[in-house]
């Protein structure tokens, strides 16, 4: 036996003799040497000791002293004093209070022997023994008490019973459950106390038990008042101590079924009420499984058409269905939940209004919720057609990054700062500006536009700042600049970032002091403009390389708007499609629509390198192709179908990392992360279960 011990004694040599001593009774000691309390404490601290030697002649530390330490820790090691004489007189010297012969009692874990090798190793065994049964003891004592604790507390009523059905065990649930108290407990059988049970069927029911290890049924419980209650039942076969038993857990479903019983029967009785509203109506319980729905529900919610009573609504399929949404808030909080103009999740066309009310099968029991969905898709193209689809400042757009756009250019237009929009081309920035400018002070003055990128640097100098009459070749006369003529108003200088390093120093100053000189001309002027400048060039990476003044780039980029990419907002696609189609139809004065499905789901996928300017004249093109009716592919460029064509066929297969890309920045959302994917929803879940994601 291989035994962590620790030795007291005078020397190491000492020590190792005791040791040796021990191995050579066949034991196996690892062993650590102390002389003195502060190192046996230590020692103590750091390792797990099974036993301790303190030999008697130890000048600093003797057994008392070891015990009362080694009592101070838990588990306490056992202490065996080695003495060369075990009279009586000698054994209180070497702990007080200890007896006359080889123990000091097991309580108190100190021990005597003779410095024999056979004495020695049979006390040692038994000192550690008897510790390990003791601390044995100790863990199986708290053990049942934490289970007897948690038992009794447990609101689930639990019992204990023999093959016979004797209960022998009833915890304070069961008691209550069944009408009884501890006193009944001798008396307690469950055959009698189960109504489809008696003395003759109970041990059919035992032995199905003992087969299956286990059993779930429900049953009508008789209690001793003579009441009968609903209750499910789960029952686990066990040995104990080599005897079998059951440990039956008892679950009351009285209140339960009675609820779900006046539940069906209001429901019948109101059926009629049901069939008989234009608005959908539909009921599920707790567990968000279908109770019923009227007609009018499925002329209302495409979902309804699929759906029976006892449709379980929480699978994967019904996830982002708003309908189901609004019903699982109204079970999760118990509170009415309304929603307005939602976009159905199988035809995003159709808006409903939805409201979802908790279901009361009586006063105070909650039974379930009710769902109300009126279709107001008219109610809401008319109101779009009166308003536009626009998000806001004459914009088009409700995507997440689009309505940050518009908090940004609604917060800038009242200030008179400077503001620099970024972005790709086509994605809107002289629009942004445009916006800016009517909803700014300056309203009412002029908004002069600059394109930066067309002239060259003599002729956007004058263009900009004016010239005087021979300032140069062809100057006859003299001329206002584009900073006059925004006097009072807004200046856009569009692609800011092509300006010449000369036009930059001039522009630079007229910033900073509102002067500026026409070409030509010494005097100074002074102009009260806004700037607004756009650009879509990487401005840091042409500071970096010198061809454009860094002074100039800070000045300009007081606040900066960057427009989102249509590839980023394919959300706002179908409002731009039905904003431009209602457009051109204005304009070619023909009864077109918007596109139908099949070019809304190329839209989808292709990547918009032009962004809204090349969807608009993706339009453009076929409204004047189309006689009437919605756009179909035959109306779309050439070139577009093409490369929408060859991108199907270049995109490999979708991998995790794709997947979960595409949910971070739809918010988690896997409708919009299916339009980014360029996908169907149903096909997004394909392959999230392919790739085993979590649906």
């Amino acid at each position: 036996m291989r035994l962590t011990t620790l030795i007291i004694a005078p020397s190491r040599e000492s020590a190792r003799e005791l040791a040796q001593e021990l191995r050579s009774a066949g034991l196996d000691p690892d062993w650590q040497h102390s002389t003195d309390l502060d190192s046996l404490n230590a020692t103590l601290a750091a390792l797990d000791i099974d036993l301790i030697l303190c030999r008697t002649s130890t000048p600093n530390l003797d057994p008392g002293t070891a015990l009362r330490a080694a009592l101070a820790h838990d588990p306490p090691p056992p202490v065996l004093a080695v003495s060369g004489t075990l009279d009586a007189a000698r054994v209180h010297d070497v702990i007080p209070g200890g007896p006359a012969g080889n123990t000091l009692g097991p309580e108190q874990d100190g021990y005597v022997c003779l410095e024999d090798p056979e004495d020695l190793a049979r006390a040692a065994l038994r000192a550690v023994n008897e510790s390990r049964a003791r601390e044995e003891q100790r863990r199986r004592e708290k053990l049942l008490k934490f289970r007897h604790y948690f038992m009794e507390k447990a609101q689930e009523a639990i019992l204990w019973v023999e093959s016979t059905g004797r209960v022998f065990y009833a915890n304070q649930a069961a008691l209550g459950l069944m009408g009884a108290d501890p006193g009944h407990l001798p008396r307690l059988n469950l055959a009698s106390l189960l109504a489809a049970q008696s003395a003759a069927s109970f041990p059919t029911l035992w032995q199905e038990l003992a087969q299956a290890g286990g059993k779930t049924w429900s049953e009508r419980l008789l209690t001793l008042s003579g009441e009968t209650r609903d209750v499910d039942i789960s029952a686990d076969h066990l040995l104990l101590e080599g005897e079998e038993c059951a440990v039956v857990y008892l679950r009351d479903t009285t209140e339960l079924k009675r609820a779900k019983t006046r539940l069906e029967q209001t429901l019948r009785e109101k059926q009629a009420v049901f069939s008989s509203m234009e608005d959908g109506i539909l009921t599920v319980d707790t567990d968000l499984a279908v109770l019923d729905h009227n007609q009018a529900l499925t002329e209302v919610c495409p979902m309804a058409r699929h759906i029976a009573p006892g449709r379980d609504l929480t699978a994967p399929a019904h996830k982002d269905c708003p309908c189901i949404t609004a019903l699982a808030a109204t079970l999760g909080s118990r509170e009415p939940v309304r929603e307005s103009h939602v976009a159905c999740s199988a035809e995003p066309h159709r808006r409903l209004d939805l409201t979802a009310t908790p279901l009361m099968a009586d006063e105070h029991t909650f039974a379930g919720a009710v769902l109300l969905a009126r279709d107001v898709t008219r109610l809401h193209d008319l109101e779009q057609r009166i308003h536009g689809p626009k998000g806001a400042m004459g914009m088009v757009g409700n995507s997440p990054s689009m309505l940050r756009t518009f908090d940004l250019l609604t917060q800038v237009a009242q200030l008179d700062s400077l503001v620099l929009l970024r972005g790709e081309s086509g994605t809107g920035k002289e629009l942004a500006a445009e916006a800016l400018h009517k909803a700014s002070p300056r309203a009412s003055g002029p908004l002069v536009k600059v394109n930066c990128s067309a002239l060259s640097e003599n002729l956007l100098e004058s263009e900009l700042f004016g010239h005087v009459k021979g300032a140069f070749s062809g100057a006859i006369q003299d001329r206002e600049g584009r900073i006059h003529a925004a006097q009072s108003g807004t200046l856009l200088l569009d692609e800011i970032g092509d300006l010449s390093p000369t036009v930059q120093l001039k522009l630079l100053r007229f910033m900073e002091s509102k002067e500026y000189e026409r070409v030509g001309e010494a005097a100074p002027r002074q102009a009260d403009a806004r700037i607004i400048a756009a650009t879509n060039a990487d401005l840091e990476d042409r500071v970096s390389r010198g061809l454009f003044r860094q002074d100039l780039y800070y000045r300009i980029k007081v606040m900066t708007i960057t427009m989102p990419p249509l590839r980023q907002r394919p959300e706002d696609i179908p409002l731009l499609c039905r904003h431009f189609a209602a457009m051109f139809a204005e304009s070619f004065a023909k009864p077109i629509q918007p596109p139908d499905e099949e070019v809304m789901r190329i839209f989808l996928r292709h990547h918009w390198p032009g962004n809204v300017r090349e969807l608009k004249h993706a339009l453009e093109h076929a409204a004047i192709l189309c006689p009437a009716g919605p756009l179909t592919p035959d109306h779309l460029p050439p070139e577009l179908l093409r490369e929408t064509t060859r991108a199907g066929k270049r995109r490999r297969a979708l991998n995790q990392a794709d997947i979960t890309r595409a949910l971070n920045q739809a918010g988690g959302k896997k409708a919009r992360a299916a339009r980014l994917l360029g996908i169907s929803r149903a096909t997004l879940y394909r392959h999230m279960e392919r790739l085993g994601m979590d649906l």
